[in-house]
């Protein structure tokens, strides 16, 4: 078994953190995007039209930074799930 010294180890385990933040940030277009947040590709150019998911246009191409988007709709989905388990049921 090779053994890594415990600086090294913890310089390989930086670069690798910094390369997957680094990856998460390149602007996906619109298809790639959709796939990554398991969403509808007509749903999410929908909502980026509308102006209810960030985005960027270059062109007829939207453009969007996968990190900001999964935020943004985990939170409304929290927001949600919340609005319907806080609501009374109708009478």
């Amino acid at each position: 078994m090779v053994t890594i010294p415990e600086a090294e180890y913890a310089r390989l385990k930086a670069a690798a953190e910094e390369l997957e933040r680094l990856r998460s940030e390149v602007p996906l277009v619109l298809s790639a995007m959709a796939r990554r947040a398991r969403v509808p590709v007509a749903w999410l150019k929908a909502e980026a039209e509308a102006g209810r998911v960030p985005c960027l246009r270059a062109g007829r191409v939207l453009l969007f930074n996968p990190t900001v988007v999964l935020k943004m709709l985990l939170e409304r989905a929290a927001s949600q799930h919340f609005l319907t388990q806080t609501s009374s049921p109708p009478l």
